[in-house]
Formats: C-alpha cells, sequence, structure tokens
C-alpha cells in the first residue's frame, strides 16, 4: 500500500495560505460588525493570526521554501510615495465632508452592494411604494 504524505514544504505553504485566509475573513468581519466586544475579539483573532503568518513566513524564507528578492531602494521610495497620496487623499476628503457641516449629503450605503447597472434597494423600495401608492404595479421586476 502507498502513502502519499505532503512534504513539510508543502504542508508550510498551505499553513500560510490559510492564515492569509483567516485573516482576510476576519477582515470583513470586522468591517461588517455592529457589536463592538464582537468586533474587538474578530481585531484580536485578525492579529493573532497576522503573527502567525508571519512565523510562518520568517521559518520558509530561512529555510528557502520561500524565496523573496530584495526591493530596489527606488521602488521602495516609489511604494511609500504611492501610499503617502493615498494617506493624503483620503484625509483630504475625510476634512472636506467635515467642512460640509450644516449641508446635507446622503450617508453610504454599507453591506450587500446592488450589482452594477441596478437600483439600489432603498431606490428600489421608494420606487415600489411611490407605484403602489399611485395603482401601478410593477410586480417586483427590475428595470
Amino acid at each position: 500500500m502507498q502513502h502519499n504524505s505532503i512534504s513539510p514544504q508543502g504542508m508550510s505553504m498551505d499553513c500560510l495560505n490559510t492564515l492569509k485566509h483567516f485573516t482576510v475573513s476576519e477582515s470583513f468581519n470586522i468591517l461588517e460588525c455592529s457589536t463592538p466586544h464582537i468586533r474587538n475579539k474578530f481585531q484580536k483573532m485578525s492579529q493573532e493570526h497576522q503573527a502567525m503568518a508571519e512565523d510562518w513566513f520568517q521559518l520558509m524564507h530561512r529555510r528557502g521554501w520561500y524565496p523573496v528578492s530584495e526591493a530596489r531602494p527606488e521602488k521602495i521610495k516609489q511604494t511609500l510615495s504611492q501610499i503617502s497620496s493615498l494617506q493624503s487623499g483620503i484625509s483630504d476628503q475625510f476634512q472636506g465632508m467635515q467642512g460640509q457641516q450644516g449641508q446635507s449629503f446622503e450617508q453610504p450605503v454599507y453591506g450587500q452592494q446592488p450589482i452594477y447597472g441596478q437600483q439600489g434597494f432603498r431606490q428600489q423600495s421608494t420606487a415600489q411604494q411611490d407605484k403602489s401608492q399611485s395603482g401601478s404595479e410593477d410586480h417586483g421586476y427590475l428595470r
């Protein structure tokens, strides 16, 4: 009888990929959670999984199982500049929204978003209510 076994390198790669998946999934849970206590639990788990992934990466890198080339100094500088630009843009947008105090603006809709070209749920509900009040029916079909 032949036994197929996974190599230590394969097992390590599987562990690292699993931890990456957990971290991404937990990010969605953190962003969608409305209960602070539970959100904090997800944040703690995510931080632990990130630390574990870093440990697996370092182990694999030391053993030559996950080779990474050194970034060129100009590439590092370019990336840092792009990150700084993004942070500045986000900060400017946030300050612009705060500067509009007294002006009403629609709150962003969070959660599952409609497919491109379809009306959002709130818009559909309003349109259906308007039609039902006017006596016209659309049987719930999207236009």
